[in-house]
């Protein structure tokens, strides 16, 4: 990580909670085809979900929102 310093704090945060994002969700899945109930329905679920996690909280992050906007986001997004 070091290009970290070099990259403004507003990208280095959404960045890393895009890949948070993508992570709970590759392992949601993961679980799901453990349980062999993961249907191209879910998948579509899950796939919608996700991009409007990465959609919500780019927004919230490119328009300088609040920490507790941003928390808020992220908890609703990987709580669903």
């Amino acid at each position: 990580m070091s290009h970290r310093t070099n990259m403004p704090g507003v990208f280095v945060n959404a960045a890393s909670n895009i890949l948070l994002f993508t992570g709970v969700t590759l392992e949601l899945i993961a679980f799901l085809i453990l349980k062999e109930s993961f249907t191209k329905k879910n998948k579509k679920a899950y796939l919608s979900l996700l991009a409007g996690g990465f959609l919500a909280y780019s927004a919230a992050a490119a328009f300088g929102m609040g920490e507790n906007i941003k928390i808020t986001i992220a908890s609703c997004v990987l709580a669903s």
